[in-house]
């Protein structure tokens, strides 16, 4: 008899399975405590059995154990449907244990095995008739009462027909991402929150060995370069050599909204915040391949931005599930996509899967991270199932798993999702950072027009301070570490991101300020210039440590100036005098008018001065009048001393 209720079951399953499965019987009116799984079978191929590994529990001491397989998954919509505790799939198949039969081992964890077939009828094999994914239940029921105290929902993967499998595309998104270590004023302080989530990420790499997409702020790889502890060099040097084995994508310096910089029309400061990104990562991490045409956006996404995108060099584009918010797709988001309005075919869009992303992140809060972690994969699986039924190409299809940030804070339930997907017939685990192949009857995704992240009020604020930036870079010499310093601290304080970024844009500039304060200029109000030609002098004092280059011009109406534009030269410490050539046909008094400046930006260094250069060709012609008469007056008296002379010792006649 059971034989027949088996296969009026199985065959009601494989119809049901058929369908798109929508509501189902109700759940048990009262809730029971969940029971805290650990690990367990999930993809079944040629298993005979089912391993389900608990965190052990009083209540196990007075229960049965009811396993239960329930009908095959219809949909990805019914999916959801059961996941969530709105509906109950009906019941395939039922084994009970009792306690005997469990096993509880010395690292307080419970062993559960149930042993799985297609069509033996036993009261003690769990019937699995069909491929697919299947929801499974555990439940404890009191022995004295029969009333269940505990239970756990989680799925399971069947199959068994590996040759008629296609496989396709699937990837896990990570992303080292941290509160900034860089300080307003230039120094770097590495919290312990930062290490942590390094290390992390370095296990979770080296685990994995299968491909993966991955992304690296390059402001952590900075602070770690330039730490004076040798733990965070050793980090960093642990981090690249797992980040040579893969690819990254390119980033800003921190991230940084696309979107905003359109709004505030600073299109051109984005592509330079790109490109600060890739020289840092392109500096500390040597060996290590970048894919600069991928770029992970993280904030809502416009079509400009995406425009923005494309002028910077992007070519492919992974959504984050905050970047999909206002976005419109034809068809489903878990392929390959082409931007709607942009005329060039070479765009791509991969989207990471905002449901699956949002279960992984929950991380087991209500149960789990085992659960989280199983429940992920099975849906991701379910959709895969969906696509190819609704006739999506093999090759199109593009599953995405990460977290909704995409950043480890606590990566178990993320860890064993890849894990149990790496291990699913049908897919093929891959790293989506490389380009990704758009054809003409790719799904279209259409953007939001606008952002709420105008910017607006920031604007006049990275203005000036950029001005500020390339002004005074140009007074150091290349090599000066502290462009770098300052490019950085720039990159924060533009970056929405960065909670204090206002903070960021004050410090860059107190610095900057600093370095053109350290000059002084030294000249008298008047400058007397004797004769038609002559020379006007200015000191020029360097009182910083390093080297500065500065802009010296001097101008006027009536002068006639040799060479008044020009590069002068600071030596570190001390005061150089420059020298600049000065005539005129007319005498008088003359306004002078002397700017110090940047070489590049035009920037003041020194406050304007104003001096009076005072001509009279007379003077010449007066010297020259007051050494002649000098001369006649020598020439006088040595006539006169000569006579004089002559006289004494002349003879003289006397007489009587």
């Amino acid at each position: 008899m059971k034989k027949i209720v088996r296969l009026l079951l199985a065959l009601t399953s494989f119809v049901l399975g058929t369908l798109n499965f929508g509501n189902g019987g109700p759940l048990m009116a009262q809730a029971v405590p969940s029971l805290p799984l650990l690990s367990q079978t999930f993809n079944i191929t040629t298993g005979k059995q089912l391993r389900f590994v608990l965190r052990d529990d009083p209540a196990f001491l007075h229960a049965s154990v009811e396993i239960q397989i329930h009908r095959r998954i219809a949909s990805r919509r019914s999916f959801q449907s059961i996941a969530l505790g709105e509906v109950q799939s009906g019941v395939l198949d039922t084994v009970t244990l009792s306690g005997l039969q469990i096993q509880h081992t010395t690292n307080n964890t419970v062993l559960i095995q149930v042993p799985i077939a297609e069509k033996i009828d036993s009261t003690k094999l769990l019937s699995v008739p069909f491929d697919g994914v299947y929801p499974i239940s555990i439940r404890l029921r009191d022995v004295a009462t029969s009333k269940p105290t505990a239970e756990v929902l989680t799925f399971i993967n069947v199959r068994r027909q590996l040759e008629t499998m296609p496989d396709v595309q699937a990837s896990t998104l990570v992303r080292l991402k941290a509160a900034p270590s860089l300080q307003p004023n230039g120094d770097v302080v590495i919290s312990d929150e930062t290490r942590a989530r390094v290390t992390r990420f370095i296990a979770f790499l080296t685990k994995h060995e299968s491909p993966l997409t991955v992304s690296v702020q390059p402001e952590i790889i900075a602070s770690l370069a330039v730490s004076n502890l040798a733990s965070d060099k050793e980090l960093l040097v642990s981090l690249r050599e797992q980040l040579r084995l893969r690819s990254i994508t390119t980033a800003a310096y921190v991230p940084t909204d696309p979107s905003m910089f359109v709004a505030m029309n600073m299109r051109e400061e984005f592509i330079n915040q790109l490109r600060v990104g890739e020289d840092t990562l392109n500096k500390w991490l040597p060996g290590v391949a970048i894919q600069r045409g991928t770029y992970i956006a993280d904030h809502l996404l416009t079509s400009d931005g995406l425009q923005l995108l494309r002028t910077a060099g992007v070519v492919s584009i992974i959504l984050m599930p905050r970047a999909q918010q206002g976005i419109t797709v034809s068809r489903t988001a878990n392929v390959v996509l082409r931007p709607n309005g942009i005329t060039s075919s070479n765009i791509s869009i991969v989207a990471s899967d905002v449901n699956v992303a949002t279960s992984v992140s929950n991380n087991g809060e209500e149960s789990s991270p085992a659960i989280a972690a199983y429940r992920s994969a099975a849906e991701l699986l379910v959709a895969r199932d969906d696509l190819l039924a609704g006739g999506h190409s093999p090759t199109s299809i593009r599953l995405m798993l990460s977290t909704t940030s995409g950043d480890l804070n606590s990566d178990s339930a993320l860890s064993i999702a890849t894990s149990t997907l790496d291990n699913a017939p049908g897919i093929s685990m891959v790293d989506m950072a490389e380009p990704q192949i758009v054809s003409s009857d790719t799904a279209a995704i259409k953007f939001a027009n606008k952002t709420p992240n105008t910017g607006a009020a920031r604007v006049a604020g990275i203005v000036v301070a950029r001005k500020e930036l390339d002004a005074t870079t140009s007074m150091v010499d290349e090599a000066d570490i502290r462009r770098e310093i300052w490019s950085h601290l720039f990159a924060l304080g533009v970056s929405n991101t960065v909670v204090n970024g206002d903070t960021y844009i004050a410090g860059v500039r107190d610095l900057l300020s600093t370095v053109r304060g350290a000059v002084t200029v030294t000249t008298p109000g008047t400058i007397t210039l004797s004769g038609r030609n002559g020379a006007i002098r200015i000191q020029i004092r360097n009182n910083s440590d390093v080297p500065l280059t500065v802009r010296v011009r001097m101008a006027s109406a009536k002068l006639t100036l040799q060479n008044p534009v020009r590069l002068v030269d600071l030596a570190a410490g001390s005061t150089t005098e420059v020298k600049v050539e000065a005539g005129t046909r007319a005498n008088g008094r003359f306004p002078l008018s002397i700017r110090v400046t940047t070489p590049e930006g035009n920037l003041e260094v020194a406050p304007y001065i104003r001096v009076t250069a005072r001509m009279n060709a007379i003077a010449g012609f007066g010297q020259y009048v007051s050494l002649t008469l000098l001369i006649l007056v020598l020439l006088w008296w040595g006539t006169h001393w000569r006579r004089t002379r002559h006289e004494g010792t002349a003879g003289t006649t006397v007489s009587d």
